[in-house]
């Protein structure tokens, strides 16, 4: 970074304090109010400045040698005290940590005003804390010039070649942040539009450190509310995140999650509009420059709007025969012994997979009379009477109803009828499972014995019972 360049000839008198034994340049800051120029000085514009923040610098390099110096640079310093050390102190370097000063004739000097930016809050502490702090220059910083005296580049006096500021850390400000469109991952957006109540939904926010000081441990709050106000009593609350390693000033972090609603409304009314609003710092952890903006900043920042509605209840039907979901049952073949006897037992499962209760209005047998129910057992209720009809199941999966079925055929060939239930299920009010099975007859058993020789000489013939 090349300066903006002041050029004066030191007057005659000056010359007196050039060596006349050498030709040589020597390079050192020069503080012009020492020689009629009071306005040409190592000067830090600003008294007192936030960490983090830009400040401007004066400074002039004169040549009171007796040749022309050729191009040189130059470095700035942060140090803690008024001893610039370049082996310890913070070298200012946004774009480039050198600044390019071109050939010196003798008994000249130039310079110009540069913007440093003072580091951020950590480095600050790292250096000693906030309080006062000296910016320094160094003359011919990579020695590129032979000097008659090298040992005045730096460390002259206040004026000459640096000069003491006060270095704060500023209360950090939280907030929300949108930051689009230059921080196209800066916003507050809950993704989904509709909703039912018990489903999960996607939210991104982001939140920013407007000021300089770094913010430390905060955590962020969010809630649901039935208006645009975040933060009243009867919001219901979401999610906690609790930031433990800070946010630096002037920055920002974003965030994506899976969050779940409530399974039940938890307000009174039946409104199917709400919002979704975060609160920064909602503890108040922080000291801030601005305990206002925490929330209720608007949509996009730390608000946004969702509808949701009744969550619904949805049946799922499995048997005991594979594929077990294509709602038929096929018993095979059953012996006709008559009632009451030999009979084919096969299994249909109810779960409610949906997230509200779903109802069991009836269940209902019809076709053939070999078709019957031999029992109902819920998972969580022991059994049940398809006569006390209509019952709930839970929801989410947390319930199964097993309901066992008898194929008793009192004829011989094939049977078919069907299981019909009907629920509170919007999707499939009313399913049916077909029942086939087959009725074969008993088979007659023959007992045969050899002929035998009684005692009398006759033979026995064999019989069929």
């Amino acid at each position: 970074m090349r300066i903006r360049a002041f050029h004066f000839w030191i007057p005659l008198f000056l010359t007196m304090l050039v060596a006349k034994t050498f030709a040589t340049p020597d390079l050192v800051g020069f503080d012009g109010r020492l020689h009629g120029f009071p306005q040409y000085c190592f000067n830090v514009q600003q008294s007192s400045i936030a960490a983090g923040q830009q400040v401007n610098v004066d400074f002039f390099i004169a040549n009171f040698g007796n040749t022309a110096s050729g191009a040189f640079k130059v470095r700035l310093y942060l140090s803690k005290d008024s001893t610039i050390n370049p082996g310890t102190d913070y070298l200012f370097s946004s774009d480039s940590p050198d600044y390019d000063i071109p050939s010196l004739a003798p008994s000249s000097f130039n310079g110009g005003t540069v913007a440093v930016t003072i580091p951020p809050q950590d480095t600050i502490n790292s250096l000693g804390g906030a309080g006062t702090f000296w910016i320094g220059i160094v003359a011919d910083s990579q020695n590129q010039v032979a000097e008659s005296n090298e040992s005045n580049n730096s460390n002259q006096a206040d004026g000459t070649d640096r000069a003491s500021l006060t270095v704060t850390i500023p209360p950090s400000d939280l907030t929300g942040f949108d930051g689009r469109p230059s921080n196209s991952d800066a916003y507050f957006d809950i993704l989904e539009s509709q909703l039912r109540w018990g489903d999960s939904f996607h939210i991104h926010f982001a939140t920013a450190n407007l000021s300089g000081g770094n913010a430390g441990n905060f955590k962020t709050m969010v809630y649901l509310s039935t208006d645009s106000s975040i933060g009243d009593a009867d919001d219901y609350l979401i999610a906690v995140y609790e930031r433990t390693n800070g946010l630096p000033g002037f920055n920002y972090y974003s965030l994506d999650d899976l969050l779940p609603l409530p399974v039940v409304n938890p307000f009174t009314n039946s409104q199917t509009n709400f919002y979704v609003g975060m609160v920064v710092d909602a503890n108040n952890n922080v000291t801030e420059s601005d305990e206002n903006n925490n929330l209720n900043l608007g949509l996009g920042i730390d608000l946004d709007g969702v509808t949701i509605v009744k969550p619904l209840p949805a049946i799922q039907i499995t048997d005991s025969v594979p594929a077990g979901d294509d709602h038929a049952v096929d018993f095979g073949s059953v012996a006709n012994d008559g009632p009451g006897h030999t009979s084919g037992t096969q299994t249909v499962t109810i779960i409610n997979n949906g997230k509200a209760s779903l109802t069991i209005a009836n269940l209902m047998l019809s076709g053939n009379q070999a078709f019957s129910i031999k029992h109902i057992l819920s998972s969580t209720e022991s059994f049940i009477s398809a006569s006390s009809l209509p019952q709930v199941i839970a929801p989410n999966a947390n319930e199964s109803w097993v309901i066992t079925l008898l194929f008793d055929p009192t004829t011989n060939g094939a049977a078919s009828g069907t299981l019909t239930m009907t629920s509170d299920d919007p999707t499939t009010p009313s399913l049916a499972i077909s029942l086939i099975g087959n009725g074969v007859p008993v088979p007659k058993i023959a007992l045969t014995t050899p002929l035998l020789e009684g005692t009398d000489g006759n033979k026995k013939m064999s019989k069929s019972l």
